[in-house]
């Protein structure tokens, strides 16, 4: 597909599965994990296509979709019926970071769980690799670069090197 709303979840739902493997998640919550990938981004799928190639910074109304698309997310998993812990809470935290820089609730630490830290890193490195109309797509090494913290990083560490330790440096496909 040419959508990069549909494109970019599948790649994260794919690294996710990898990685979940790494981590010996049992596969009844990877499939879980899978699900929260697929549907993450539920609550502003339009969007994402529409700033995929926008060229003029986000509006307000556009940063308020991004900052409550997790709970809308969570709320339209729910009207589907969905009713699995694991699926809405991920998709629900997929944006909360280690640190307590992230959104929508800002939670720290242990409160953000294995489940969306690995969407979080996952989702953060596709991003990367995908080009945007205000910067080129960037080389696997050079988004593997963005994912290892610094500091006070929004990325977990483990996750992080967990995640360059399975996938490589140079993913299946690159050159």
């Amino acid at each position: 597909t040419d959508r990069y709303s549909i494109k970019h979840s599948l790649d994260v739902a794919i690294i996710c599965e990898l990685v979940g493997q790494a981590l010996a998640i049992p596969v009844n919550e990877r499939l879980s994990v899978i699900a929260a990938a697929l549907t993450a981004n539920i609550a502003m799928t339009l969007l994402l296509d529409i700033c995929q190639s926008q060229d003029t910074p986000l509006s307000h109304e556009q940063w308020q979709t991004i900052q409550s698309h997790p709970a809308g997310g969570r709320e339209i998993l729910r009207s589907f019926g969905v009713n699995d812990p694991l699926w809405i809470d991920t998709v629900f935290k997929h944006h909360e970071c280690p640190n307590g820089e992230g959104y929508p609730d800002g939670l720290k630490d242990e409160a953000v769980s294995v489940s969306a830290r690995l969407i979080a890193v996952s989702d953060y490195y596709c991003a990367k690799i995908i080009g945007r109309s205000y910067r080129p797509p960037l080389s696997s090494h050079k988004a593997m670069q963005f994912i290892f913290p610094s500091g006070d990083s929004r990325i977990d560490a483990n996750m992080a090197e967990l995640f360059v330790k399975t996938l490589g440096i140079y993913l299946p496909g690159t050159f």
